[in-house]
């Protein structure tokens, strides 16, 4: 539809053009035919109008409407309508020129009155439009040569002239415009239109003032009266008038503006450009300001000026800087502060920072005008970045304690200057990583390859990397690569270079561990490096290289040829076998090293130690054999032995290591050699290192008298043949073995056997230190013939009865009083055979108040049946329990045994206290209860005192003297016996002793005790009154007397302690 619309309207147009070209038009010459016959015919396909039916009104009544033609087409027509425009000479290029502007201003308080008179010629037709702007300045009165000259206003601060006829006119405006007052002085800034000649006339109501006036121009002082100072400036061509004021002399007046600014320049270059943020502080010591300029160097850019009483800004870009003009909205502030944003690229040369040069080309952001400038330059850079200085001077750096703490960063430079006349030029460039390579290589060398792992601790310092590099030995393949921080590694191939490709940029350390393998040919004699990786780009590398090689392979290091490694002591926690393979030597590199080595194989060695374990039983003996070979140097799949033809067929061969390698074939000999059978053992594959082979047979003995005699030859072992027909056998290095002889409990064995030597079972090494007999040998005889056996004997033993219940621990307390009740208490601590009841025999007519067996109450059985003495009644006790019979419990008993009398009455006398019986007597006639220590706690009232020493007891405490007590043999506690028994179970019943303890001790078992004992109160008169009456007679007779009768008493006491101790 659209194309059909615009198709229509470049027809209608081509149709008309003739009337604009020709005065006479062709008589042939039809609507949309032009008569110029000089334009090609268009073909027919271009002719084709598509006209679409079915929505044809809405295509006609859009506006807006397109057509698609091929382009040439369009360009005929184009062609074809200009040539035959008439009036496409006489226009002329614009309609009206302002050819001349004369501007006088007056200044008038902070008002600038102006008188603009500008010169118009107007070339166009009538009603010629003349825009015009003049900023913040207005219009108060305009006046023209033609009456008809309108002024239209057309936006803020933007006008159009009016004119209605063509030729030169006089306009003739009256402005009105703000004058600005700044630190360095005050200031006119006016919009105007630009002119051919422009003149621009200005007189300050002050004398003896300078005038600037901008852009550069032709300043001349106009003669005046001495309140007053005028000038006449020629301008160019320009759209923008600035005139700047001050007093020549420095004799300023009073109300003149004085001020300082606290410049804080922080620059911060990162992410390629250079970032720069300005906070000037000015500080109004007299006087108002309503704008202050800025100097910006050229190259930045200006992102955002920021402040408390900003009105606005703009930036004029002249040839040495920028000039920032800021206005205020008041310019009462005595402290204002603004701060500047800026950034620019990063040169490819230097960095200037800061400061003003001779020339007056700003390198930083300060303050314009005449202002005591002061301030902080903080200068720092991206991690990624090195910044170093080239060029100082001005300026002074300080401690990060001398800045605000606000403005402190890390890594950040601070200086101080008093003066913009400051430079500062850095040189920028990226941080290159510092990596630190501490590497541990471990290489293995294995029959036909050679193993490397290397563990690289990478420290990477200043700045991240994202991959590693690492350079190959020649012919490494690399198995594996860990790290943390890895995402993939690559290793190409042909290029020896493996590259470590991290997920993120990394500093700090980092691990890499490395596994390869490189193919290894043992048979080359000639000398050839340790394969070691090489991380790239390095500061420094030092290391450690192990080298470990099985018992098979010899690596000779080439001395000569070693570089920048030393052979060194492996440290403590270095492992000494990987395996197979065993640590050979260790290096310390402190930069990358080059160690040739070479290698030479070694010829099998073999020994074999044989274990013969001997166990001797009532009915048959049993021989255990444990062959252990050691294969070292080159592996072997094919071993040998030798058993007596006795046994041969009943022996049994088997891999003593469940976890090694199982056997492939066992075979024995058809023939037997000199009464020995050969075994041929072979491996599923050749092995090297420990090859432990088991021996099982059992031997009938020979029973002669009632003893049994047997002899035992050890296993042999052969020589193993070699790999192939041509090959000598393998010897055996050395053999050495161990014999040991276990029996039945019932036998004993005696051995004979001159070819071993007997030993220690403590002495065994090959076999357990367990058994009755040990010996030991370090040859077997090279010929079968050569005998090499051990003689047994085993006699069986008679069957001997055994104590059934053992008392480790006897504890009896008995409580006397002076009623006839004997209060006792009896634990023992027991081992015993017995599962169901214990005998134990009481004093007779005992009132029994409770009894406990491991811990757990249990009754007396009285047991009619038995026969005792006729002071004593029979019980059992249950000795049931869950624990096995070898494990010791405790028994206790409490019970009251009744006398006929006071047991203490009278003045003195003997005790006898009857303990209970455990256990009746045995056939044989020995006790059937053994008691292995007996002690023994009586207490007694305070009136009375045990004294002198029971039969077969002996006293727990010694006497001793005391000054108020006399002769001390008792204690009131008894909680050292509570300690040695250690019955946890005392608590279960109730048992309470009163007055003294005296404490016994004996070895054995003990029914009665028998004791002497004294009332204290009555011994002590009769000591006393003999003492007084010796003392009587002695005071009347000489001192010689009295001294041999004091040492015949003593002589007697002595006498009488060698008697009684106590």
């Amino acid at each position: 539809m659209l194309a059909l619309s615009g198709l229509l309207v470049w027809s209608g147009l081509c149709s008309q053009t003739p009337a604009w070209g020709q005065e006479t038009p062709p008589a042939e010459a039809g609507p949309g035919k032009p008569g110029d016959t000089t334009i090609p015919k268009p073909s027919d396909w271009e002719r084709l109008v598509y006209i679409p039916y079915k929505n044809l009104k809405q295509v006609f009544e859009k506006e807006g409407a397109a057509v698609f033609m091929p382009y040439a087409q369009f360009l005929k027509m184009w062609e074809k309508t200009r040539t035959l425009d008439p009036q496409a000479g006489t226009r002329t290029p614009v309609s009206a020129v302002v050819s001349e502007a004369l501007y006088s201003g007056k200044i008038s308080g902070d008002v600038a009155q102006l008188e603009v008179q500008l010169t118009v010629q107007v070339l166009g037709k009538p009603w010629v439009e003349v825009p015009i702007q003049f900023g913040d300045a207005a219009i108060g009165k305009m006046t023209a040569s033609d009456d008809k000259t309108l002024l239209q206003a057309t936006g803020n601060g933007t006008y159009t002239l009016l004119f209605a006829k063509a030729g030169e006119h006089k306009v003739k405006l009256e402005l009105s415009a703000r004058v600005r007052t700044s630190p360095d002085g005050r200031s006119l800034e006016l919009d105007c239109p630009a002119a051919g000649i422009t003149r621009f006339n200005l007189t300050v109501p002050a004398a003896d003032q300078t005038i600037e006036v901008n852009p550069a121009a032709i300043v001349s002082p106009v003669p005046g009266d001495e309140k007053s100072t005028q000038v006449s400036a020629q301008l160019g061509a320009t759209k923008r008038i600035t005139a700047r004021w001050r007093p020549r002399l420095s004799t300023a007046p009073v109300m003149e503006v004085l001020a300082t600014v606290q410049n804080t320049l922080d620059v911060r270059i990162a992410d390629g450009l250079v970032h720069t943020h300005a906070t000037l502080v000015y500080q109004v010591l007299r006087g108002q300001i309503d704008q202050v300029r800025i100097g910006v160097p050229v190259d930045h850019r200006i992102l955002d000026v920021t402040g408390a009483g900003l009105k606005s800004w703009k930036a004029v870009k002249e040839e040495k800087l920028q000039v920032l003009t800021v206005d205020l909205l008041g310019g009462d502030a005595k402290s204002i502060s603004l701060e500047v944003h800026t950034e620019r690229p990063v040169p490819d040369g230097p960095v200037e920072l800061a400061g003003i040069d001779e020339a007056g080309t700003y390198r930083g952001i300060h303050a314009l005008g005449e202002l005591r400038e002061n301030g902080t330059l903080i200068v720092g850079q991206a991690a990624d970045l090195s910044l170093t200085v080239q060029e100082q001077s001005g300026l002074v750096r300080v401690e990060p304690s001398e800045v605000p703490e606000p403005l402190r960063r890390a890594e950040a430079q601070y200086y101080k200057y008093y003066t913009p006349k400051i430079r500062l030029q850095t040189a920028v460039k990226p941080v290159e990583p510092r990596i630190l390579a501490d590497q541990r290589t471990q290489v293995v060398f294995r029959d036909d390859e050679l193993q490397l792992t290397s563990q690289s601790t990478l420290l990477v310092e200043k700045a991240g990397v994202f991959e590693l590099r690492f350079k190959l030995p020649d012919g490494l393949k690399v198995d594996r690569v860990d790290c943390e921080q890895m995402k993939e590694f690559q290793a190409p191939e042909g290029e020896n270079l493996l590259i470590v490709v991290l997920r993120e940029k990394s500093q700090g350390q980092l691990v890499v561990n490395v596994t390869g393998h490189k193919a290894l040919d043992s048979a080359d004699k000639e000398a050839f490096p340790l394969p070691l990786l090489t991380p790239e780009g390095t500061a420094r590398e030092t290391g450690q290289v192990l080298v470990y090689a099985p018992e098979s392979l010899e690596v000779i290091a080439d001395e000569s040829g070693v570089q920048g490694a030393q052979s060194v002591r492996p440290e403590g926690n270095v492992a000494p076998q990987l395996g197979t393979s065993r640590l050979l030597s260790a290096w310390s590199y402190t930069r990358h090293p080059e160690i040739p080595v070479r290698t030479e194989r070694k010829p099998t060695r073999l020994t074999a130690t044989i274990g013969t374990t001997i166990n001797v039983r009532q009915d048959l003996t049993e021989v255990n054999t444990l062959v252990t070979y050691q294969v070292q140097f080159a592996g072997l799949d094919t071993f040998r032995l030798a058993v007596p033809e006795a046994f041969a067929a009943q022996v049994q061969i088997d891999s003593a290591d469940p976890a090694g390698l199982p056997l492939k074939q066992k075979s024995r000999d058809e023939n037997a050699e000199d009464g020995w059978v050969t075994w041929t053992v072979v491996t599923q594959r050749e092995v090297t290192g420990r090859v432990p082979l088991r021996v099982r047979y059992d031997l009938k003995p020979d029973v002669v008298d009632k003893s049994r005699k047997l002899e035992v030859e050890p296993v042999r072992v052969l020589p193993t043949p070699g790999k192939t027909a041509d090959a000598p056998p393998v010897a055996l290095a050395g053999v050495s073995g161990e014999l040991t002889v276990q029996k039945d409990r019932s036998l004993s064995v005696d051995a004979s056997g001159d070819e071993f030597e007997p030993i220690d079972v403590r002495e065994l090494t090959l076999l357990p230190q367990d058994g009755n007999l040990a010996y030991r040998y370090f040859k077997q005889p090279e010929a079968f013939s050569t005998a090499q056996k051990l003689s047994l004997t085993a006699t069986q033993h008679e069957i001997q009865e055994v104590v059934e219940t053992v008392v480790a621990q006897a504890f009896v307390e008995a409580v006397l009083t002076e009623d006839k009740i004997v209060t006792f208490r009896c634990r023992y601590r027991l081992k015993t055979s017995e599962r169901q009841r214990l005998s134990i025999d009481l004093p007779k007519d005992v009132e029994i108040l409770d009894s406990f067996v491991a811990g757990k109450r249990v009754e007396l059985e009285k047991d009619a049946g038995k026969a005792t003495a006729k002071d004593r009644d029979a019980f059992r006790i249950n000795v049931s329990r869950a624990t096995p019979s070898d494990v010791p419990f405790v028994m206790a008993l409490l019970f009251r045994a009744p006398f006929k009398e006071n047991p203490l009455h009278g003045h003195g006398g003997n005790l006898q206290l009857h303990f209970p019986h455990l256990g009746g007597s045995s056939d044989q006639g020995h006790a059937a209860v053994a008691i292995q220590q007996l002690k023994v706690a009586l207490w007694v009232p305070k009136e009375f005192t045990l004294v002198g020493q029971p039969p077969d007891f002996h006293p727990e405490f010694p006497t001793y003297l005391n000054l108020k007590d006399g002769a001390v043999a008792y204690s009131t506690s008894t909680s050292q016996l509570e300690n040695w028994f250690q019955d946890s179970s005392s608590t279960l019943f109730a048992f309470t002793p009163a007055g003294r303890a005296y404490t016994y001790t004996r070895l054995g078992a003990a029914d009665t005790i028998e004791v002497s004992y004294w009332r204290i109160n009555w011994y002590t008169w009769v000591i006393s009154g003999t003492l007084l009456l010796i003392a009587l007679v002695l005071s009347r007779t000489s001192w010689e007397n009295r001294l041999t009768f004091v040492l015949l008493l003593v002589f007697g006491g002595a006498m009488w302690a060698l008697r009684d101790a106590d």
